[in-house]
C-alpha cells in the first residue's frame, strides 16, 4: 500500500487499509500479513508475526512482518509465509 507524498497525511492510507482488511475478512481470509512500519500498522490491529510463529524471508529478523487475524498459530507450531514469484526479484 502506498500513497503519493503529495496526498499523504489526509487519511487516504488509513482508509485503504481499513477497506482492504474489511474486504479480505469478508471474503473468508483468516489472516492478513503486511511488511511495514510497526508503529503505523499496529494502529489497525496488526501484531508482530514472529511473536505468533509466522516468519517471512523478506524480514528475517521479524521486526516489520506483521499479522492480523483471529486464529494465530499455537506456540508449538511455526509457519513461513511466501510471497508470489513477482516479489522475488
Amino acid at each position: 500500500m502506498a500513497v503519493l507524498p503529495s496526498h499523504q497525511k489526509q487519511g487516504i492510507g488509513s482508509k485503504l487499509i481499513e477497506k482492504g482488511n474489511e474486504i479480505a475478512l469478508s471474503k473468508g481470509f483468516k489472516k492478513i500479513f503486511v511488511l511495514g512500519e510497526t508503529e503505523y500498522y499496529c494502529r489497525f490491529g496488526f501484531k508482530i508475526a514472529k511473536n505468533h510463529n509466522y516468519f517471512s524471508s523478506f524480514d528475517p529478523e521479524g521486526n516489520h512482518f506483521m499479522v492480523l487475524g483471529d486464529q494465530l498459530k499455537k506456540e508449538s507450531e511455526k509457519a513461513s509465509v511466501y510471497y508470489c514469484k513477482e516479489f522475488n526479484v
